[in-house]
């Protein structure tokens, strides 16, 4: 069988690939900060919603302390 990524996952999966637990999820998508796909049973999350979360992480590291090194 090949190795098919999947496109959306399970709050518990997602959570999961974070080091977060289904919780954190399911708070982060009720406040908007994550989007989600609805009606079909289960909330799923997709994929693409773990890069952009990591681009943002890795902005917001790369502008950490740039503000204090101005003279």
């Amino acid at each position: 069988m090949s190795d098919v990524k999947p496109k959306a996952l399970t709050a518990d999966q997602f959570g999961k690939r974070l080091g977060k637990n289904s919780a954190w999820v399911r708070r982060m998508v009720h406040s908007g900060k994550l989007s989600a796909i609805r009606g079909w049973g289960e909330m799923m999350i997709p994929t693409c919603e773990i890069d952009r979360i990591m681009e943002s992480a890795s902005r917001n590291l790369n502008t950490v302390g740039k503000e204090d090194s101005i003279v």
